[in-house]
């Protein structure tokens, strides 16, 4: 069976959804697995059901089979770790300490906890040798010598594990009051998940204690409802931890500020928004100190450029709260009179010398921006007219309004609030579940245009995928708006459905494609899992489908008869199904009462006959129609299924349908496929034909004059070709402007290596700052070729090595920015590429191959390259996988990257023992002993490596190694 690109990348996905047939997909179909594939492969279930067996047989053996440990961590990996091996490796499992470990994650754990002596327990688990059980029933006093100050991180877990199956509320107030100024209680509660329900309630609970709240505050999990909770109690050290946490909202620390002075701030709060540590706040962690009367904090904040009416509301505040005196002072620091130079800071000072400051005051106060009023903010929050942008909307929703989610939940169903809006009030700790929802249709649909009430999977069912805007899909999927099920039952037409799954992963994230196939995968294996006919059936019949995928996975079964039938399909004799009402009168034979017999298993009933081609014109005719999205929602998906049928019956040629083609179409990301690349595999021969009539460059420059001077929509690529030929002498390509010289780009990617050579050191208009190719903070005339090149479906050879500019007797490499389009086409796989560039030593290089690069090519740079610390820093700030790729950073050779990883995730927050100890070990060996014990002074470095550093460093030891 002949496959296209389209039909492997189907058999790819199909076969990261079930792994298990993959195999004999392929060998069905002879065909090859992927060098590279398109998406994630979810766990093979042979794979599970072998790691369970295995853990099943140790468990079974007699005495203590060595390894034990790490079979239960496979099967836990594999998602085969069901309660009763949990239960028995409970009993098995020693030290106790280690268990929760190996059991994290495990819904189901046969545990119970029954008021045990919380205190005892807990000096016990640090050196007790037995299981967990016995632990749990040992009795007596505890160890002598009382609790270590820096017990393991195990025993905190394990302890949590326990806290988790307390049988109520009273049981886990117990515990919290047992542990009551324990350090470990702050390590349990501020991991992530969230603790179970009943201890929650326990740390809300009128008896609950104060750390016990500040824990809570800062585990990750921790929702803005329930830290609004927390706020509530008035404690400044809960207050400290709600202020940091991770999802506090802007609102949560504006009620945290309005509670001074009453509830006054916490010293360790104070000390990191002055920014005591070193570390520079950003307008963002200090927006809520406007008004907050002050006058320290607010001369700090000031320091930040924000609106006019912010800043008088702040001087303001502190007049009203010290009086005259204080503001003052604020105005006579020069930081702060320079950013309220102007008509705001005169009107501030004529006041406050006046003979009467306290009328002045009063004036001002009724002259300033009404902070106090809610309708306010419903006014500028709600959109008024077409043009209005969300660009104020982001700095209203960082002022101090009050917000009544209510009334601007009315106020959206009467006339829709901003985009912008609508994503902060989706997170707003009073939001009920479904106003979030409401909020965050509104703010996906904004985005695109849809209507703003419209549900995604009615959009679905309105639209073809293939017109679906990607980021919209990933952020419906991620915020649980859209169910991968609903994607699956609903959209349409089958195969555009999987193409989008590879993009989704490409473009998006790899968790948003993998719920999708984790959906698929259950639908698979009950029509089609171990029937190699109905796989072949399915994969035949995918391309002209143009029902939803789950039609056409059901209706594949009925094709092909029943699993087991004697004889197999034959490929050729498959004919196309459109619809699955093709086969609506097919009988199964499950749902008949004898059976039937193999040879007369039912099949398909032939589809109509194809409509006839039209003559060359009127085909041409229809596909600029369906192409330019006249004639329906899938005229576009007609017209790329006539250019495949009129290429295939030879009755156009690719380059017959650059007439209708526009240019711009050639970077559309939702229109891909066979058609698509038959019309691309005709421009490059098309433009150097119009070219090669004249001297030198001139031709390809008419083409980008043409082009400059051209309707992007609607120009085709023939048209752009007579505009090119008939075009007044195009002048020199020194007098494009920048502007120009960036659509000119858009040309030039088909054009050859030797005439972009020739070009590009004459548009100098867009070269950066060091006047190379390479150089850094500028992508240039290299980063406006290399942005359509990431949509092409085959990167030209000649673009290709003239991006990567390693040719010649001083290459400079590629540009950063440049290197991350050319990864769409997968460079990086290329061991030998990975080497010439890391051969460059540039360090902005070697930050953006650790950042795209797989675990090879990460392992590669902090090995033989020297990635820049502050450029790789900033690029993992807005990483979607930064936790993995951060940590990693633990074993470079530079010394600002080990210390970058424990600021970031050192501690309690996500570093293993064994990721600390090597970057102590690294930090040792590269930056010396001064900087690794002001990193063990800094507190990031959790207590086991801790240790462990500290004893090499009392010895004295010479030797790099922790």
């Amino acid at each position: 069976m002949p496959m296209d690109a389209e039909l492997a990348s189907a058999v790819e996905v199909f076969a990261a959804a079930v792994p298990e047939d993959g195999p004999a997909i392929r060998a069905r179909l002879g065909v090859a697995p992927a060098a590279r594939p398109p998406v994630p492969a979810l766990p093979d279930p042979a794979e599970r059901a072998r790691a369970a067996d295995t853990l099943r047989a140790a468990l079974d053996a007699p005495g203590a089979p060595r390894g034990l440990a790490s079979l239960a961590a496979a099967a836990r990996r594999q998602g085969a770790l069901d309660a009763e091996s949990a239960g028995r490796l409970l009993a098995r499992i020693r030290p106790a300490r280690t268990v929760a470990a190996l059991l994290r994650g495990v819904e189901d754990v046969p545990l119970s906890v029954r008021q045990p002596d919380w205190a005892a327990l807990r000096v016990r688990l640090e050196s007790f040798r037995g299981t967990l059980p016995e632990a749990l029933a040992a009795t007596g006093a505890a160890p002598a010598g009382g609790p270590s100050p820096v017990p393991p991180k195990s025993v905190a877990e394990t302890l949590r594990m326990l806290l988790d199956r307390t049988a109520d509320q009273d049981d886990a107030a117990g515990c919290l009051a047992a542990l009551d100024g324990d350090e470990v209680l702050a390590e349990m509660l501020a991991a992530s998940p969230l603790p179970a329900p009943q201890v929650v309630a326990a740390v809300l609970a009128p008896t609950g204690r104060s750390a016990a709240r500040a824990a809570l505050a800062r585990n990750p999990g921790c929702p803005p409802a329930l830290l609004k909770s927390l706020v509530e109690y008035g404690d400044p050290a809960v207050n400290a931890a709600v202020f940091r946490a991770t999802q506090v909202t802007y609102t949560l620390r504006l009620r945290i500020v309005r509670q001074l002075p009453e509830v006054p701030l916490h010293p360790e709060l104070r000390a990191w928004l002055l920014g005591a540590d070193g570390a520079r706040r950003t307008g963002s962690d200090l927006a809520a100190l406007y008004g907050c009367g002050d006058p320290e904090l607010t001369r700090h904040a000031l320091r930040f450029t924000v609106q006019r009416r912010l800043q008088t509301h702040a001087v303001l505040g502190v007049w009203e709260e010290h009086g005259a005196g204080a503001a003052r002072e604020l105005l006579a620091d020069p930081e702060v009179a320079e950013r309220l130079r102007g008509r705001g800071l005169g009107q501030l000072r004529t006041a406050l010398e006046a003979d009467d400051p306290a009328a002045e005051l009063v004036r001002l106060r009724a002259a300033a921006e009404p902070y106090h009023d809610p309708e306010r903010l419903i006014e500028l929050l709600t959109a008024h007219g077409r043009h209005q942008s969300n660009g104020p909307v982001r700095k209203v929703v960082y002022e101090p309004y009050p917000w009544d989610v209510d009334a601007l939940a009315a106020a959206h169903r009467k006339d829709p609030l901003l985009q912008r809006a609508c994503e902060v009030l989706a997170r707003h700790e009073d939001a009920t579940a479904e106003q979030r929802t409401m909020f965050l249709v509104h703010a996906a649909n904004a985005a695109t245009g849809h209507p703003s009430d419209i549900p995604p999977v009615e959009v679905l069912a309105e639209q073809p995928i293939s017109e679906v805007p990607l980021d919209w899909l990933h952020t419906c999927l991620g915020q649980g708006l859209l169910t991968p099920h609903e994607l699956i039952a609903t959209a349409r037409p089958a195969p555009r459905v999987l193409e989008v799954l590879p993009r989704l992963a490409t473009y998006c994230s790899e968790e948003s494609a993998r719920m999708v196939l984790a959906a698929l995968a259950p639908l698979l294996r009950e029509q089609v899992g171990g029937h190699p006919d109905a796989w072949v059936v399915l994969l035949r019949m995918l391309p002209g489908f143009t029902g939803t995928l789950e039609e056409a996975i059901r209706t594949a079964p009925l094709a092909a008869g029943p699993r087991g039938a004697a004889d197999a399909v034959d490929v050729a004799d498959v004919t196309a199904v459109t619809d699955v009402a093709d086969v609506a009168d097919v009988q199964v034979a499950e749902a008949v009462e004898e059976p039937v017999a193999a040879r007369e298993r039912p099949v398909a009933p032939a589809p109509p006959e194809p409509e006839p081609l039209p003559d060359r014109d009127e085909a041409l005719a229809r596909i600029a129609r369906g192409l330019a999205g006249i004639g329906g929602g899938r005229a576009g998906e007609r017209a790329r299924d006539l250019v495949e049928r009129c290429v295939d019956a030879g009755l156009l040629t690719p380059r017959d349908l650059l007439e209708v083609w526009s240019v711009s179409g050639v970077v559309n990301p939702y229109e891909r496929g066979r058609a698509v690349a038959l019309m691309e595999s005709a421009i490059p021969p098309c433009l150097a034909d119009a070219a090669a009539g004249f001297d030198g460059t001139e031709g390809w420059l008419r083409l980008c004059r043409a082009w400059e001077r051209s309707d992007a929509g609607s120009t085709t690529w023939s048209e752009l070709v007579r505009r090119a030929k008939e075009a007044e002498p195009p002048g020199r390509w020194e007098e494009l402007g920048l502007k120009e010289a960036a659509r000119t780009a858009f040309v030039l990617v088909f054009a050859p290596r030797e005439v972009l050579d020739a070009v590009a050191p004459r548009l100098v208009a867009l070269r950066g700052p060091s006047g190379s190719a390479g150089s850094s903070g500028s992508s240039g005339f290299w980063q406006a070729l290399a942005s359509p090149a990431r949509y092409l479906e085959v990167l030209p050879d000649a673009l290709r090595g003239f991006l990567l500019n390693l040719d010649g007797a001083d290459p400079t490499g590629p540009d950063p920015e440049v290197l991350r389009e050319l990864d769409r086409h997968g460079v990086l796989a290329d061991p030998d590429l990975v080497g010439r560039l890391l051969a460059l030593r540039r360090g902005d290089l070697d930050a953006m191959l650790y950042l795209l690069g797989p675990d090879e090519v990460r392992a590669r740079v902090l090995r033989d390259g020297a990635p820049s610390a502050d450029a790789l820093v900033g690029l993992l700030a807005t990483a979607d996988d930064r936790r993995r790729l951060t940590a990693g950073l633990v074993r470079s050779r530079v010394p600002e990257l080990i210390e970058h990883a424990f600021r970031r995730l050192g501690g309690k927050r996500g570093l293993k023992a064994a990721e600390q100890m090597a970057g102590c070990e690294g930090l040792l060996r590269y930056g010396g002993r001064e900087r690794l014990l002001a990193l063990l002074e800094s507190g990031v470095v959790g207590k086991s490596a801790a240790r462990r550093a500290y004893a090499a460093l009392d010895a004295g030891s010479a030797a790099d190694t922790v």
